[in-house]
């Protein structure tokens, strides 16, 4: 099968035995992955060593909240990757070397999405993960710029804290104001495509807030 075909079976047969929301479901795992893509487009023309591990950054970007601690165990998550990162049912020896990972690079996957979440960093910083580092902030900071959806904030609150809509969006807000709004502020972001991303994603959640303030005024 193709890469991307493969993972994406993986996240709905994963989503559906985890129940695993569609804030950390497949619509995420699709703009964590081309906010990686993009990320990397730009990163490898001035660092051209990043190209070979092109596939280990949209791997750890698709699959990255199939561990989440949210959801389920992180770390029997993790083990659980390896029957999507170790395949064996493809017998075309051409398929193969555009399919298959390394050890070395399943290794790099597992330990970026180990340590790639806000909470993580927050407490123990970045980790040294040698030739993998620029890939794993590409993977860290397209995660980070997917949280300034703000209709995602909502929705997690909504499945995962059964919270009513007023309660999501004032939970939401406080979120966004504490964390989401202050990731450049707190040194989270160091790459160029989202330092770019910032203030553009910064000013459409403040127009999506402006939204929903107005409509949960409303008196219906």
């Amino acid at each position: 099968m193709k890469l991307f075909q493969t993972l994406f079976q993986y996240i709905l047969r994963i989503t559906k035995e985890k129940n695993i929301d569609e804030s950390h479901g497949v619509s995420h795992a699709m703009n964590v992955l081309i906010n990686a893509h993009r990320s990397f487009q730009i990163e490898v023309k001035t660092h051209p060593r990043l190209q070979v591990h092109e596939k280990v950054i949209y791997v750890a970007a698709v699959l990255h909240d199939m561990c989440d601690k949210k959801y389920t165990d992180e770390e029997e998550g993790i083990r659980q990757l390896d029957s999507i990162l170790y395949d064996d049912d493809c017998d075309d020896s051409q398929e193969q070397s555009t399919y298959r990972l390394t050890e070395e690079d399943v290794e790099a996957i597992k330990n970026i999405i180990r340590t790639m979440s806000y909470s993580k960093v927050k407490v123990n910083g970045f980790p040294d993960l040698g030739k993998y580092q620029r890939a794993y902030h590409i993977v860290r900071e397209s995660d980070l710029l997917a949280a300034y959806d703000f209709d995602r904030a909502m929705i997690y609150h909504l499945y995962k804290n059964n919270r009513t809509m007023d309660e999501a969006y004032e939970n939401s807000i406080d979120l966004f104001q504490e964390r989401v709004f202050c990731h450049k502020k707190m040194g989270l972001l160091t790459l160029e495509f989202s330092l770019q991303q910032h203030p553009i994603l910064k000013q459409q959640a403040r127009d999506r807030i402006s939204h929903w303030k107005t409509l949960l005024g409303k008196e219906f």
